[in-house]
């Protein structure tokens, strides 16, 4: 599976290929990726999540940022259609 991962806000851009055996990988990396990122305390935080966990936060995130109602995914496989669906990822198995 390869994701394309593409986010340019005032803050935060990333423009970036993931690829792993499975959507619960690519999530994985993708939450590494994302804790490279963070202040000391945060990557504590983040490392300490499951995958399925870091994906139901960011879509909780990307509801409030942009006044969504997107329901919070039960799959790695799941948050990376919405992930596509939003336009910030394209997915190819």
């Amino acid at each position: 599976m390869r994701v394309h991962v593409k986010i340019n806000q005032s803050n935060y851009n990333i423009d970036e290929v993931f690829e792993g055996a499975s959507a619960e990988d690519v999530v994985g990396l993708m939450k590494a990726r994302v804790a490279k990122e963070l202040s000391f305390a945060l990557r504590i935080a983040v490392n300490a999540m499951g995958n399925l966990t870091f994906a139901q936060e960011i879509i909780k995130r990307l509801n409030a940022a942009k006044n969504l109602k997107l329901p919070i995914p039960t799959t790695c496989a799941e948050f990376l259609e919405q992930a596509q669906q939003q336009g910030i990822a394209t997915v190819e198995p």
